[in-house]
This record gives C-alpha cells, sequence and structure tokens, in this order.
C-alpha cells in the first residue's frame, strides 16, 4: 500500500492552472524527490499535500484513507510534518525548546509555545524527548543555544529535529538545502540518508539536482505546473524534455 497517493491533483486560480493533473505515489521509507525550475509549482504541490490549501481538483489517500478535506493540522495529527524554504523557527528560544515545541499536541501543527500550559511531569517527558531528537540529528551540544544564533546548516537540521519530534512516516522537506555550504550539505544528506534508512518517507522539493540526485530512489520532474517526467534519477537525468527545462535547450 502505497503511503501518499495522488490522482490528478490540480490547483487553479480563475483560469490559471498553478499545478495540473499532478500523479504519484510515495513507498513507505522511499525518498522522492521533486525538482524543477523556479514558478514550476513544486512549493504549492507541498501545500497542497500537506493540507496549507485546498485542491481545485483531483484525489488524495494517505496511509490508504481517501482525503476530501483536510487542513495541516489534520495532516499533522496523521503522521505528516514538513519544513519550509525558509527557517520558521522561534529565534529566542534554545534549540531544545524549539524541538519540544514539535512534540506538544498542538505545537507540531504550528502554535507558539505560550499557548501551552504543561505540568511539570509532561514538560520534563517533553524535553527528554527533545534532547534525544538533537541527539539523533547530531545537534546535541547545541541544545542550550538560541536558536536564532546557530549557523544556517544548524538552523536547517534543527527545523527537521522539530519536525521529526511529531513522530512522523512522512517528512516533507522544502529546500532544506539551499543557502547551505559544501559540507554543510553533506551533514545534510548524510543525515536523511540515515532516517530513511530507519523507514521514514520523505519528499524532497530542491533546486540543487545533485544534492537530489544523491538521495533519491525516484524523481518528478515539473515545468509550469506539469509533472514532465517521473522514475529513477538516472532515467530523468537523460530525459530531454528535463534537460531543455533546466538548460533551455533540447538534448
Amino acid at each position: 500500500m502505497a503511503l501518499l497517493a495522488l490522482h490528478a491533483v490540480s490547483k487553479s486560480y480563475g483560469a490559471v492552472k498553478v499545478t495540473d493533473a499532478i500523479s504519484f505515489a510515495v513507498e513507505p521509507g522511499e525518498t522522492l524527490g521533486i525538482l524543477g525550475p523556479n514558478g514550476a509549482g513544486k512549493t504549492t504541490l507541498f501545500n497542497l499535500i500537506s493540507g496549507a490549501l485546498p485542491r481545485s481538483k483531483g484525489e488524495l489517500s494517505f496511509l490508504g484513507q481517501p482525503l476530501f478535506r483536510v487542513s495541516a493540522r489534520d495532516m499533522c495529527l496523521r503522521g505528516m510534518s514538513r519544513t519550509f524554504q525558509h527557517a520558521a523557527l522561534v529565534g529566542d528560544m534554545t534549540a531544545l525548546e524549539n524541538v519540544a515545541i514539535g512534540a506538544t499536541h498542538l505545537g507540531r501543527c504550528g502554535w507558539v509555545a505560550n499557548s501551552f500550559r504543561l505540568d511539570r511531569m509532561e514538560e520534563q517527558q517533553l524535553l527528554g524527548w527533545a534532547q534525544h531528537l538533537l541527539e539523533r540529528v547530531g545537534l546535541a551540544n547545541k541544545a542550550n543555544e538560541l536558536a536564532g544564533n546557530l549557523s544556517l546548516g544548524h538552523q536547517r537540521i534543527l527545523e527537521i529535529a522539530r519536525a521529526l519530534a511529531a513522530d512522523p512516516v512522512l517528512l516533507l522537506l522544502d529546500e532544506p538545502a539551499a543557502g547551505l555550504r559544501v559540507n554543510e550539505k553533506t551533514v545534510l544528506a548524510d543525515l536523511l540518508n540515515s532516517l530513511r534508512i530507519e523507514g521514514l518517507a520523505i519528499i524532497l522539493v530542491e533546486h540543487d539536482m545533485d544534492f537530489v540526485f544523491r538521495l533519491a530512489d525516484r524523481l518528478m520532474v515539473m515545468n509550469f505546473g506539469r509533472r514532465i517526467a517521473f522514475g529513477r534519477p538516472d532515467e530523468v537525468r537523460a530525459d530531454g524534455e528535463v534537460q531543455e527545462a533546466y538548460l533551455g535547450v533540447a538534448a
């Protein structure tokens, strides 16, 4: 059974189609890379999958259950977490506290820490879980540093730790390697590979083709809202329409 399945999912604003009849499925433990030039519709597709935007047309199922109308909060509670193009951390809270927010019932769906009134035992459990996740992603020594003081590479990994705090089965990553140096990308790639080995399914939107080609089991390429290629990385790399979309000339 596919973990996530889309059939002809579209989003339109009037006569303008931002995504046009996108179909694909993701298996448990699979890393699917989504590539495409600026304006291809990648982030809109993420918003449709995560419930941040309503679909105009098409069908979506998660964990074998068809979903007709869903919210971002509902998808969080069902086992889907995501990160964003720009780090959405609470800069004046520590790394540990940022991850703990993701472990709370509402916090993992984007509510701020001040919304919660936790008893001491629950607070200690959340902080213990958060510390475990920081160790898991290699940031244990940054636990008490303010998130806003961390390097961009560490902020990206901290966002992933916070997304993992909700204990998801599917992780959506929106351009996690954007702005990172070569060594930071290597650290990030190693982390994502380890999560995949542990059985987590990942959908990864990126502009860095080399980064995605090293990580993905399969790739989908979008252009002008359409799916123009889908398959193994070597198949997609050789596709003439993909080369034209990226290089401006046919292969």
